[in-house]
């Protein structure tokens, strides 16, 4: 047991050896990063559908909500005159009952 030892010289020996493995290890790993060096030789397909699926998605998505709209927008109009052809029969409703009751 080197830690439990009296000779100081083995316990700094035991450093400088860790050090100098640690320093190894992480030199050849930042020579050596996949991410940096190697480029991927095939392109994932699977990816690269699911990312044109996934947009081809929500671009149906967004014409849904445009198309939506313009309908909801025709509706509104709709129902805007609808409501004054109401207003308009009520209106008549009312003259033509009040010119009766003035002919009479």
């Amino acid at each position: 047991m080197i830690l439990h030892s009296e000779d100081k010289s083995k316990f700094i020996s035991l450093i400088v050896l860790v050090t100098i493995t640690t320093g190894l290890i992480l030199w050849q790993w930042t020579n050596f990063s996949t991410w940096q060096k190697i480029e991927p030789l095939v392109k994932n397909e699977a990816w690269d559908q699911t990312v044109e699926n996934t947009e081809d998605a929500f671009q149906e998505i967004r014409n849904s909500f445009g198309l939506a709209r313009y309908h909801l927008d025709n509706l509104q109009i709709e129902m805007d005159k609808d409501q004054k052809r109401t207003q308009l029969l009520e209106a008549t409703k009312k003259y033509v009952s009040d010119n009766k009751t003035i002919e009479e």
